[in-house]
């Protein structure tokens, strides 16, 4: 990623070095402008501007900037609901996600583990691994699913593998048929 900095010869040296530790290079020719209050606007493009006592807002608008999704994460971590513990989980032991009032819990054959991401969160970031939304409570790990069956109202009827049941809702059916490609 590529950002212009327009600023104070002393703040220029600081966030210089900010910026180059997240992993962005500064260019006169980038779209994205970091401007100092009181500078002038470059004719085109997009300016963030900042003031000398918001520098700490800045540099948590840079970790926003260079972070990047972590597409190749294989695992999850949740939190055992009756304690302080937490345990690794690999997303090929996840059976599936549920969500219960405020919380998400990743379900396996063994525990049900509190996690701190949203369902809608996860459905963006697990969607390749294998994993899909079916329901507004329920995200399913495909490789956990055994059996898929025609259901009352429009609806399917998922056997996993350890022989529970999950209804795909009515809202979720046409996705689910696509990701299968049925």
């Amino acid at each position: 990623m590529l950002i212009n900095l327009l600023c104070s010869d002393p703040l220029k040296k600081i966030l210089t070095a900010v910026i180059e530790a997240h992993g962005i290079q500064i260019s006169p020719n980038a779209n994205i402008t970091l401007l100092e209050k009181g500078f002038e606007f470059p004719s085109q493009g997009i300016s963030v501007v900042f003031d000398h006592q918001s520098l700490g807002d800045l540099t948590d608008f840079l970790d926003t900037l260079s972070r990047k999704p972590d597409s190749n994460k294989t695992i999850i971590v949740g939190r055992h609901p009756d304690s302080e513990k937490y345990e690794i989980v690999p997303l090929d032991d996840i059976i599936c996600f549920k969500a219960e009032g405020n919380f998400a819990y990743c379900i396996t054959e063994n525990s049900k583990l509190r996690v701190k991401n949203k369902l809608y969160e996860l459905e963006v970031t697990l969607l390749e691994h294998g994993f899909i939304r079916i329901s507004k409570s329920f995200m399913v790990n495909i490789q956990h699913v055994a059996e898929i069956s025609p259901w009352f109202g429009s609806r399917l009827l998922l056997k996993l593998k350890n022989s529970k049941e999950i209804e795909v809702s009515r809202n979720y059916v046409k996705e689910f048929k696509e990701f299968l490609e049925i």
